[in-house]
Order: structure tokens, then C-alpha cells, then sequence
């Protein structure tokens, strides 16, 4: 019985999954640089990213980086990864000003009745006096969803590797003009560090089912636990 409600269930509901979003060079992994080394002189954005909030910011290190021992132990050599990393190549904020960050606008259009989380690998450097915070965001079109500021201070413990951290999105009606508009994501460097390093951005939706769809599927779970009660009884008898 229990198995015909839930199957029950999940044919009037669905499934509550998470699918995930393509981001362009999520990876940074287009970098290709050698053990230690950065891009510098001249800086470099990522390819499939842009700055933001645009033009070009004062400061000549930022870009794709391939950390080493000692900032990051356990990253020299192949496969060159530790924490949550994809891969070897990652983006650094180096002296790029504070304000300024990393954006792409996706293919995706922002949807209705959907909840999403922006995530990324952050990394904090062993000498994590240097360690700038991260603001991110998530918008639809030019209209701000969601942000919030994570304090390098508040994750010290995590020095020397890199770690995931989540933004996430709850559907809101009154965002509901915003709909077929692209999602854009963007990553920024705040406070008085200097240095900021991100890898691996993932972002991933779930769709939220109305309340009428619930109710279709108690119903349709209740009339399938009445017919299974009423067979039990047609036997007994």
C-alpha cells in the first residue's frame, strides 16, 4: 500500500530534483598555466566571463591561476587539486578594486515556481592574511534575486584549501515580471584583502510545485488507498 502512494504521488506531483544549469568555463580549466604560475601583466578574463560592473578596473593580477605548495599544500604536481577544486586552473582576484567582479549571463532564461543555488569553490590561501571577502549574486536580467557576502574572517579554519559555499534562491512572486529573462551570475571582491580565489561554479534549479498539484496528488493518493481498502475487504469476504 505504501508503495501505491507514493507512486501515486509522485505521477500527480513529479519529482522535486535539481537539474543542473550550464555555465560557460565553469572550470577555468581554458587557463592551461603550469604549476604556480598566474595571468599578469597583462591581466586576464576569463574566456565567457565579463567584468563587472564594467570597464576595465585599476591592477594588473587578476585572471586564471594554478595554485602551488606552500598557499595551497597538497596542489603541486598532478592532479594538482585539493577541496572542492575541479581542476588545476582557477580565478584569482588579485588587485583587481573592491566592487569589482566576475559575471556571465546564461543561456538560461530565470522561471517561475523555481528555487535555485549558486555555488562555487572558495579558496583561502595559508597566508590568509591577504584574503579578501566574497559577495555574490544571482539576477534576472538586471533585476538582483539574491546576494549575499561571505566574511573571509568567518572561515579561516578552511586556510590553505578550498570549500564550497551556497547561495541560494527561493521562489518569489513578486519577482514574477522578471520571468523569461537570462540569469546572470557574478562573483566580487569586497573589504580590504587583496586576494581571492574561486574555482568550480555550479548552479543548479529545482522546480516548486504549485499547491494545486499537491492537492491533485493527496487526492489521488487517497483514492488509491480507499480502492486498496476496498479490495481488502472484497477477499475477506
Amino acid at each position: 500500500m505504501k508503495s501505491l502512494l507514493l507512486l501515486a504521488i509522485l505521477l500527480s506531483a513529479g519529482i522535486n530534483s535539481r537539474a543542473t544549469i550550464v555555465i560557460n568555463n565553469f572550470d577555468f580549466e581554458t587557463g592551461g598555466l603550469p604549476d604556480g604560475a598566474f595571468s599578469a601583466f597583462p591581466a586576464v578574463v576569463p574566456t565567457g566571463w565579463t567584468l563587472t560592473p564594467g570597464g576595465t578596473p585599476g591592477g594588473d593580477f587578476y585572471g586564471y591561476f594554478n595554485p602551488q605548495n606552500p598557499a595551497y599544500p597538497g596542489t603541486t604536481g598532478l592532479p594538482g587539486v585539493v577541496g572542492t577544486m575541479s581542476g588545476p586552473n582557477v580565478f584569482y582576484f588579485g588587485d583587481l578594486q573592491s566592487g569589482y567582479g566576475l559575471a556571465q549571463i546564461l543561456s538560461e532564461n530565470f522561471t517561475a515556481n523555481t528555487d535555485y543555488n549558486l555555488t562555487v569553490a572558495w579558496g583561502i590561501r595559508v597566508d590568509s592574511q591577504f584574503a579578501a571577502d566574497l559577495r555574490m549574486t544571482l539576477s534576472a536580467g538586471a533585476n538582483l534575486l539574491a546576494q549575499q557576502t561571505f566574511l573571509a574572517s568567518s572561515y579561516l579554519a578552511n586556510a590553505g584549501t578550498f570549500f564550497d559555499v551556497t547561495l541560494p534562491y527561493t521562489w518569489n512572486p513578486a519577482h514574477a515580471a522578471y520571468v523569461g529573462t537570462p540569469l546572470t551570475i557574478a562573483f566580487f571582491e569586497e573589504g580590504t584583502g587583496f586576494e581571492l580565489d574561486i574555482d568550480n561554479v555550479r548552479l543548479t534549479a529545482a522546480v516548486v510545485p504549485e499547491p494545486g498539484t499537491w492537492a491533485t496528488g493527496l487526492l489521488l493518493a487517497g483514492g488509491v488507498a480507499w480502492w486498496h481498502h476496498r479490495r481488502r475487504i472484497s477477499r475477506a469476504a
